[in-house]
């Protein structure tokens, strides 16, 4: 009982602070693309621009890493699943053999 509590807290931890994340990740493209951006264009506030992509840019990596999960998981559970059935049938099988050998 207890693991499925932390394994449910893991998952609505997870769910709240990726989502924070991605949340912020729109917020400052929003803000990044913006018409009334000219960062770059003011002296002072040009290393601010860059630190602000740099974050950008990680938050992309972020979104590519969970992208790249998302994609190869329905994969990773398929070939989990053919190996457990095929285990199982080869241990009906023997079975089966020791049966009719009886």
């Amino acid at each position: 009982m207890m693991n499925l509590k932390s394994t449910a807290f893991n998952l609505v931890r997870l769910l709240c602070f990726d989502g924070a994340l991605f949340i912020w990740l729109l917020y400052g493209n929003s803000l990044y693309f913006s018409s009334s951006n000219d960062c770059s264009a003011v002296d002072s506030t040009v290393y601010i621009n860059t630190l602000f992509v740099g974050a950008l840019c990680l938050g992309y990596l972020g979104a590519l890493a969970y992208l790249v999960i998302f994609i190869t998981l329905p994969f990773v559970y398929l070939k989990q699943r053919t190996e457990l059935i095929m285990s199982q049938t080869e241990r009906h099988n023997e079975i089966e053999g020791l049966a009719n050998s009886l």
